[in-house]
């Protein structure tokens, strides 16, 4: 988790220095997530997921007159799948479209598609399966009879859409950021078992719905509606452009 953490901290930091001289927002988030993850590795169970987070947001166009934007979260949380506990960080960037018309000076409407990587930890207590160990000597039961804490590690990668994306600006300064939408994601990692000292692979799937929330400092940041340009034709008339 520190080097996924590290990684995006760096990026961040990179984005930051660049764009000294450029229209960028910066600010904080918060995330409530929920969905449903199915097992590919433990007789296909589902787990009801429910998850918060919250983190730092940069954004290359949060209220500017321009189509695209870049934005890139940078967070961690807490989730409970079927009510046990994981620790996730999370680093997600999102490709963002906002036609002409559904931009303004005071808001700005947006939607587009979002990658995201997670590493994702998780620490219970577990019954041993004794059926996987076939016969057991009775001296040996005890062992067996006693709760297994089992960690779990693991990485997932999600493919999405905002499908609404909303910028409210308030000044030149500030934004208040809504998003929402949806995203379906594959799990691989591995659990290990602290009495047996063993390893196995786990692996999953399903599908996440979220909503964030987020105030934004915009810097160099403001609607600039494009001006008209104009030129003049060799017969001395003067004719408009209209820049969409």
């Amino acid at each position: 988790m520190r080097h996924l953490l590290s990684l995006g901290m760096a990026a961040c930091i990179v984005l930051i220095m660049t764009t000294s001289a450029m229209a960028v927002g910066i600010g904080v988030y918060g995330d409530f997530q929920r969905g449903m993850t199915k097992s590919r590795t433990t007789n296909s169970i589902s787990s009801d997921d429910i998850g918060v987070a919250g983190g730092l947001l940069l954004d290359t166009n949060v209220a500017n007159d321009s189509l695209f934007n870049y934005r890139l979260r940078l967070g961690a949380g807490r989730n409970w799948a079927s009510m046990e506990p994981q620790t996730r960080a999370s680093i997600i960037q999102t490709f963002g479209v906002s036609p002409a018309q559904l931009r303004s000076e005071g808001a700005r409407f947006w939607f587009g598609p979002r990658i995201g990587l997670h590493y994702i930890r998780m620490e219970y207590a577990a019954s041993p399966d004794l059926e996987s160990f076939g016969f057991i000597p009775m001296a040996l039961l005890p062992i067996f009879l006693m709760n297994d804490n089992i960690t779990m590690e693991a990485f997932k990668v999600d493919i999405g859409l905002v499908l609404a994306g909303f910028n409210f600006n308030f000044g030149r300064y500030i934004t208040l950021s809504f998003e929402m939408g949806l995203d379906y994601g594959f799990t691989v990692g591995k659990t290990k078992s602290d009495l047996f000292r063993t390893k196995r692979e786990v692996s999953g799937e399903g599908l996440e719905g979220f909503a964030t929330m987020a105030v934004i400092f915009r810097i160099n940041d403001t609607y600039t509606a494009k001006p008209n340009e104009a030129y003049t034709t060799d017969t001395g008339k003067k004719i408009n452009i209209e820049v969409q």
